[in-house]
């Protein structure tokens, strides 16, 4: 299965309409979340993920999100290959999206 990539626009779109029952995942470091992250989202980060997997619901659509996309497009790859379906990378990271989409 391949990735999904979507755009900050599309993601602002999703945090604004209440992330249409969509886990948002921070797979950055803590200190990096704590400078700015997209508003409830979960962190865990990429060298976390492994072994807090059982945190998030397969069924559940996920989106990752990192600094400029590419340890969340591991991370979606990570997600895929354990059995869930509905997983999204945010293209380009955090840094691509609009300042109001950031808290």
């Amino acid at each position: 299965m391949e990735v999904k990539n979507i755009d900050a626009e599309t993601a602002k779109e999703w945090v604004k309409k209440n992330r249409n029952g969509i886990l948002i995942v921070d797979v950055r470091t803590p200190q990096e979340h704590f400078s700015g992250r997209i508003p409830g989202s979960k962190l865990i980060p990429l060298d976390e993920l492994p072994r807090r997997i059982n945190e998030l619901n397969r069924d559940t659509p996920v989106l990752l999100y990192c600094r400029s996309g590419a340890r969340s497009l591991v991370a979606s790859r990570f997600l895929l290959q354990n059995g869930f379906k509905h997983v999204y990378n945010l293209k380009g990271g955090i840094i691509s999206c609009p300042d109001e989409c950031i808290e």
